[in-house]
Protein backbone atom coordinates (compact mmCIF):
# COMPACT_ATOMS: atom_id res chain seq x y z
CA UNK A 1 0.00 0.00 0.00
CA UNK A 2 1.47 3.67 -0.84
CA UNK A 3 1.32 5.94 2.33
CA UNK A 4 1.05 9.68 1.38
CA UNK A 5 1.48 11.68 4.54
CA UNK A 6 -0.06 14.67 2.63
CA UNK A 7 -3.21 13.21 2.58
CA UNK A 8 -5.81 15.03 5.05
CA UNK A 9 -8.71 13.31 6.85
CA UNK A 10 -11.82 14.59 5.13
CA UNK A 11 -14.98 14.34 6.90
CA UNK A 12 -13.36 12.57 9.84
CA UNK A 13 -13.00 9.29 7.63
CA UNK A 14 -9.58 7.42 8.12
CA UNK A 15 -9.44 5.63 4.88
CA UNK A 16 -6.22 5.88 3.04
CA UNK A 17 -4.57 3.24 0.16
CA UNK A 18 -4.27 2.78 -2.68
CA UNK A 19 -6.18 2.82 -5.02
CA UNK A 20 -8.95 4.65 -4.33
CA UNK A 21 -11.44 2.59 -3.10
CA UNK A 22 -14.79 4.64 -3.78
CA UNK A 23 -13.64 5.79 -7.05
CA UNK A 24 -13.00 1.34 -7.51
CA UNK A 25 -16.16 0.84 -7.17
CA UNK A 26 -18.00 3.44 -8.87
CA UNK A 27 -16.12 2.50 -11.98
CA UNK A 28 -16.33 -1.34 -11.59
CA UNK A 29 -20.34 -0.90 -10.95
CA UNK A 30 -21.21 1.22 -13.96
CA UNK A 31 -19.08 -1.36 -16.20
CA UNK A 32 -20.94 -3.95 -14.94
CA UNK A 33 -24.14 -1.88 -15.75
CA UNK A 34 -23.09 -0.77 -18.97
CA UNK A 35 -21.95 -3.97 -20.39
CA UNK A 36 -25.41 -5.83 -19.11
CA UNK A 37 -27.19 -2.92 -20.95
CA UNK A 38 -25.35 -4.00 -24.42
CA UNK A 39 -25.78 -7.32 -24.10
CA UNK A 40 -29.37 -7.53 -23.03
CA UNK A 41 -30.86 -4.48 -25.33
CA UNK A 42 -28.78 -5.50 -29.05
CA UNK A 43 -31.60 -3.31 -30.27
CA UNK A 44 -30.93 -0.16 -28.40
CA UNK A 45 -30.96 2.89 -30.39
CA UNK A 46 -27.28 4.25 -30.79
CA UNK A 47 -28.25 7.50 -29.33
CA UNK A 48 -29.12 6.19 -26.33
CA UNK A 49 -26.11 3.90 -25.77
CA UNK A 50 -24.13 7.07 -26.49
CA UNK A 51 -25.46 8.86 -23.74
CA UNK A 52 -25.74 6.17 -21.55
CA UNK A 53 -21.84 5.58 -21.87
CA UNK A 54 -21.46 9.80 -21.90
CA UNK A 55 -22.68 9.72 -18.55
CA UNK A 56 -21.67 6.90 -17.08
CA UNK A 57 -17.92 7.93 -17.96
CA UNK A 58 -18.95 11.36 -16.22
CA UNK A 59 -20.12 9.82 -13.14
CA UNK A 60 -16.91 8.06 -12.89
CA UNK A 61 -14.76 11.12 -13.67
CA UNK A 62 -16.65 13.29 -11.13
CA UNK A 63 -16.17 10.41 -8.39
CA UNK A 64 -12.31 10.77 -8.49
CA UNK A 65 -12.23 14.56 -9.23
CA UNK A 66 -13.99 14.71 -6.40
CA UNK A 67 -12.21 12.92 -3.87
CA UNK A 68 -9.13 14.80 -5.39
CA UNK A 69 -10.59 17.75 -4.56
CA UNK A 70 -11.43 16.90 -0.83
CA UNK A 71 -7.91 15.95 -0.48
CA UNK A 72 -8.66 12.50 0.24
CA UNK A 73 -6.78 11.02 -2.59
CA UNK A 74 -3.96 11.08 -4.73
CA UNK A 75 -4.21 11.32 -8.36
CA UNK A 76 -2.62 8.10 -8.56
CA UNK A 77 -4.90 6.65 -6.63
CA UNK A 78 -7.20 7.85 -8.62
CA UNK A 79 -6.03 7.20 -11.67
CA UNK A 80 -5.14 2.99 -10.31
CA UNK A 81 -9.13 3.24 -9.19
CA UNK A 82 -10.50 3.71 -12.74
CA UNK A 83 -7.67 1.31 -14.65
CA UNK A 84 -8.80 -1.42 -11.88
CA UNK A 85 -12.60 -0.82 -11.89
CA UNK A 86 -12.67 -1.34 -15.64
CA UNK A 87 -10.41 -4.64 -15.59
CA UNK A 88 -12.71 -6.14 -12.88
CA UNK A 89 -15.78 -4.67 -14.47
CA UNK A 90 -14.89 -6.66 -17.76
CA UNK A 91 -14.05 -9.67 -15.62
CA UNK A 92 -17.39 -9.87 -13.97
CA UNK A 93 -19.08 -9.52 -17.19
CA UNK A 94 -17.21 -11.70 -19.45
CA UNK A 95 -16.74 -14.58 -16.57
CA UNK A 96 -18.89 -14.91 -14.33
CA UNK A 97 -22.39 -12.55 -15.60
CA UNK A 98 -23.90 -15.97 -17.90
CA UNK A 99 -23.56 -18.33 -14.88
CA UNK A 100 -24.69 -15.79 -12.07
CA UNK A 101 -27.31 -14.73 -14.00
CA UNK A 102 -28.48 -18.17 -14.93
CA UNK A 103 -28.32 -19.50 -11.39
CA UNK A 104 -30.59 -15.99 -10.09
CA UNK A 105 -32.77 -17.22 -12.93
CA UNK A 106 -33.43 -20.75 -11.49
CA UNK A 107 -34.01 -19.14 -8.15
CA UNK A 108 -36.44 -16.59 -9.59
CA UNK A 109 -38.28 -19.23 -11.52
CA UNK A 110 -38.85 -21.43 -8.76
CA UNK A 111 -37.23 -24.06 -10.49
CA UNK A 112 -35.58 -25.70 -7.52
CA UNK A 113 -37.04 -28.06 -5.42
CA UNK A 114 -37.23 -27.02 -0.98
CA UNK A 115 -33.85 -29.44 -0.65
CA UNK A 116 -31.95 -27.39 -3.21
CA UNK A 117 -33.30 -23.99 -1.59
CA UNK A 118 -32.12 -25.49 1.72
CA UNK A 119 -28.54 -26.36 0.49
CA UNK A 120 -28.23 -22.80 -1.55
CA UNK A 121 -29.01 -21.37 1.94
CA UNK A 122 -26.55 -23.40 4.01
CA UNK A 123 -24.02 -22.57 1.11
CA UNK A 124 -24.59 -19.01 1.10
CA UNK A 125 -24.67 -19.17 4.83
CA UNK A 126 -21.39 -20.78 5.19
CA UNK A 127 -19.06 -18.64 2.48
CA UNK A 128 -20.31 -15.61 4.46
CA UNK A 129 -19.21 -17.23 7.50
CA UNK A 130 -15.91 -17.74 5.91
CA UNK A 131 -15.69 -14.18 4.22
CA UNK A 132 -16.74 -12.36 7.29
CA UNK A 133 -14.14 -14.46 9.19
CA UNK A 134 -11.47 -13.49 6.55
CA UNK A 135 -12.31 -9.81 7.27
CA UNK A 136 -11.64 -10.42 11.02
CA UNK A 137 -8.23 -11.91 10.26
CA UNK A 138 -7.20 -9.13 8.34
CA UNK A 139 -7.98 -6.65 10.95
CA UNK A 140 -6.15 -8.83 13.29
CA UNK A 141 -3.02 -8.90 11.10
CA UNK A 142 -3.64 -5.61 10.30
CA UNK A 143 -3.18 -4.00 13.64
CA UNK A 144 -0.30 -6.04 14.30
CA UNK A 145 2.06 -4.96 11.48
CA UNK A 146 0.44 -1.56 10.29
CA UNK A 147 1.02 1.80 12.33
CA UNK A 148 -0.29 5.01 11.31
CA UNK A 149 1.80 7.46 9.92
CA UNK A 150 2.31 10.92 12.83
CA UNK A 151 1.03 12.99 10.08
CA UNK A 152 -2.52 11.37 9.81
CA UNK A 153 -2.97 11.32 13.24
CA UNK A 154 -1.95 15.12 13.63
CA UNK A 155 -4.47 15.74 10.66
CA UNK A 156 -7.10 13.89 11.94
CA UNK A 157 -6.92 15.31 15.43
CA UNK A 158 -6.56 18.89 14.15
CA UNK A 159 -9.38 18.09 11.78
CA UNK A 160 -11.57 15.92 14.40
CA UNK A 161 -10.50 17.22 17.14
CA UNK A 162 -9.06 15.41 19.91
CA UNK A 163 -11.93 13.63 21.13
CA UNK A 164 -12.33 11.01 18.33
CA UNK A 165 -9.09 11.13 17.52
CA UNK A 166 -8.13 7.19 19.15
CA UNK A 167 -12.03 6.42 18.99
CA UNK A 168 -11.75 3.90 15.79
CA UNK A 169 -8.24 3.51 13.78
CA UNK A 170 -7.65 2.38 10.50
CA UNK A 171 -8.13 -1.10 10.95
CA UNK A 172 -11.23 -1.20 12.68
CA UNK A 173 -12.75 1.81 9.93
CA UNK A 174 -11.81 -1.14 7.30
CA UNK A 175 -13.67 -3.62 9.17
CA UNK A 176 -16.55 -1.98 9.50
CA UNK A 177 -16.44 -1.24 5.79
CA UNK A 178 -15.94 -4.20 5.13
CA UNK A 179 -18.86 -5.48 6.89
CA UNK A 180 -20.86 -4.08 4.01
CA UNK A 181 -20.25 -7.93 2.20
CA UNK A 182 -23.74 -8.22 4.42
CA UNK A 183 -25.71 -6.61 1.37
CA UNK A 184 -24.79 -9.39 -1.30
CA UNK A 185 -25.79 -11.85 1.29
CA UNK A 186 -29.47 -10.12 2.17
CA UNK A 187 -29.60 -9.42 -1.37
CA UNK A 188 -29.06 -13.54 -1.88
CA UNK A 189 -31.50 -14.27 0.71
CA UNK A 190 -34.02 -12.02 -0.42
CA UNK A 191 -34.04 -13.81 -3.83
CA UNK A 192 -34.72 -16.53 -1.84
CA UNK A 193 -37.08 -15.86 -0.29
CA UNK A 194 -39.03 -13.64 -2.34
CA UNK A 195 -39.27 -16.39 -5.22
CA UNK A 196 -40.14 -18.87 -2.80
CA UNK A 197 -42.32 -17.54 0.07
CA UNK A 198 -44.15 -14.31 -1.37
CA UNK A 199 -45.13 -16.25 -4.46
CA UNK A 200 -42.73 -13.93 -6.80
CA UNK A 201 -41.95 -14.84 -10.15
CA UNK A 202 -39.80 -13.12 -12.95
CA UNK A 203 -41.80 -14.76 -15.40
CA UNK A 204 -44.77 -13.75 -14.84
CA UNK A 205 -45.37 -9.86 -16.69
CA UNK A 206 -48.04 -8.90 -14.94
CA UNK A 207 -47.90 -6.98 -11.61
CA UNK A 208 -49.80 -9.35 -8.58
CA UNK A 209 -51.34 -7.00 -6.23
CA UNK A 210 -50.58 -9.77 -2.89
CA UNK A 211 -47.09 -10.39 -3.87
CA UNK A 212 -46.93 -6.52 -3.77
CA UNK A 213 -48.73 -5.70 -0.38
CA UNK A 214 -46.24 -8.81 1.08
CA UNK A 215 -43.59 -7.15 -0.16
CA UNK A 216 -44.67 -4.06 0.59
CA UNK A 217 -45.36 -5.27 4.54
CA UNK A 218 -42.12 -7.31 4.49
CA UNK A 219 -39.94 -4.08 3.47
CA UNK A 220 -41.97 -2.30 6.06
CA UNK A 221 -41.40 -4.19 8.93
CA UNK A 222 -37.48 -4.79 8.05
CA UNK A 223 -37.12 -0.68 7.85
CA UNK A 224 -38.78 -0.46 11.90
CA UNK A 225 -36.14 -2.51 12.71
CA UNK A 226 -33.30 -1.02 10.96
CA UNK A 227 -33.94 2.98 11.72
CA UNK A 228 -34.01 2.95 14.95
CA UNK A 229 -30.47 1.06 14.71
CA UNK A 230 -29.25 3.77 12.82
CA UNK A 231 -30.30 6.59 15.44
CA UNK A 232 -28.58 5.11 18.32
CA UNK A 233 -26.42 7.40 19.78
CA UNK A 234 -22.36 7.40 18.98
CA UNK A 235 -20.69 4.08 19.99
CA UNK A 236 -17.43 3.88 21.01
CA UNK A 237 -16.98 -0.35 20.63
CA UNK A 238 -16.02 -0.50 16.89
CA UNK A 239 -17.41 -4.00 17.35
CA UNK A 240 -20.61 -3.12 18.38
CA UNK A 241 -20.36 -0.36 15.34
CA UNK A 242 -19.57 -2.54 12.34
CA UNK A 243 -22.34 -4.93 13.82
CA UNK A 244 -25.46 -2.01 14.18
CA UNK A 245 -24.01 0.48 11.59
CA UNK A 246 -22.93 -1.40 8.96
CA UNK A 247 -23.64 -5.41 9.50
CA UNK A 248 -26.88 -5.39 10.18
CA UNK A 249 -28.45 -2.12 7.79
CA UNK A 250 -26.38 -3.70 4.78
CA UNK A 251 -28.00 -7.03 5.43
CA UNK A 252 -31.43 -5.82 5.92
CA UNK A 253 -31.01 -3.09 3.02
CA UNK A 254 -29.74 -5.92 0.25
CA UNK A 255 -32.96 -8.62 1.30
CA UNK A 256 -35.57 -5.63 1.10
CA UNK A 257 -34.40 -4.02 -2.11
CA UNK A 258 -34.57 -6.83 -4.62
CA UNK A 259 -38.00 -6.81 -4.34
CA UNK A 260 -38.83 -3.47 -3.72
CA UNK A 261 -37.06 -1.85 -6.42
CA UNK A 262 -38.17 -4.93 -8.96
CA UNK A 263 -42.00 -3.80 -8.01
CA UNK A 264 -41.39 -0.07 -8.89
CA UNK A 265 -39.45 -1.25 -12.55
CA UNK A 266 -42.48 -3.39 -12.75
CA UNK A 267 -44.77 -0.73 -12.60
CA UNK A 268 -43.60 1.98 -14.51
CA UNK A 269 -39.95 1.79 -15.71
CA UNK A 270 -40.93 -1.55 -17.64
CA UNK A 271 -43.71 -0.47 -19.56
CA UNK A 272 -41.79 2.31 -20.87
CA UNK A 273 -38.82 0.53 -21.53
CA UNK A 274 -41.13 -1.89 -23.33
CA UNK A 275 -42.47 1.41 -25.41
CA UNK A 276 -39.49 2.65 -26.65
CA UNK A 277 -38.06 -0.56 -27.23
CA UNK A 278 -40.72 -1.92 -29.47
CA UNK A 279 -41.26 1.66 -31.38
CA UNK A 280 -37.98 1.33 -32.37
CA UNK A 281 -38.22 -2.02 -33.02
CA UNK A 282 -40.94 -1.02 -35.35
CA UNK A 283 -38.62 1.64 -37.02
CA UNK A 284 -35.87 -1.43 -37.98
CA UNK A 285 -38.65 -3.60 -39.30
CA UNK A 286 -39.93 -0.97 -41.56
CA UNK A 287 -36.62 -0.25 -42.64
CA UNK A 288 -35.99 -3.43 -43.53
CA UNK A 289 -39.39 -4.13 -45.47
CA UNK A 290 -38.38 -0.84 -46.99
CA UNK A 291 -34.90 -2.37 -48.13
CA UNK A 292 -36.64 -5.95 -49.64
CA UNK A 293 -39.22 -4.00 -51.03
CA UNK A 294 -36.14 -2.27 -53.22
CA UNK A 295 -34.30 -5.06 -53.59
CA UNK A 296 -37.65 -6.61 -55.03
CA UNK A 297 -37.79 -4.13 -57.49
CA UNK A 298 -34.22 -4.06 -58.89
CA UNK A 299 -34.96 -7.58 -59.52
CA UNK A 300 -38.39 -7.42 -61.02
CA UNK A 301 -36.57 -4.57 -63.38
CA UNK A 302 -33.49 -6.49 -63.90
CA UNK A 303 -35.47 -9.34 -65.20
CA UNK A 304 -37.52 -7.41 -67.52
CA UNK A 305 -34.57 -5.76 -68.95
CA UNK A 306 -32.78 -9.51 -69.80
CA UNK A 307 -36.27 -10.20 -71.42
CA UNK A 308 -36.05 -7.40 -73.27
CA UNK A 309 -32.87 -8.12 -74.18
CA UNK A 310 -34.08 -11.49 -75.15
CA UNK A 311 -37.36 -10.87 -77.23
CA UNK A 312 -34.95 -8.06 -79.65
Amino acid sequence: MVINTDLEVYNCSKTFGNPSDVTFIVTCLLTVIAKDIEVSNPNTHPTNTCLLSFFGILLSFITGITRIYNVHATFDQILLGWELGIVIGLILHYCIRNQFIKHVDELLESTLLRYKLYDQLVISTALFMVFYGMLISAYQYQKLVFNEPQAWQTNFTRICGNQKVNRWDMAAQDLMNGSMLALAYGSYLGILFYSQFLGYNISKSEISVPSTIRVVISSFLVMIFVVPIGLLPNISDFRLAATFYYLIPSFAFGFVVFGVMDKIYSLRLKSLFEHHIQKYDLVLRNQQKQQQGQVQLQESLQVELIQLVILK
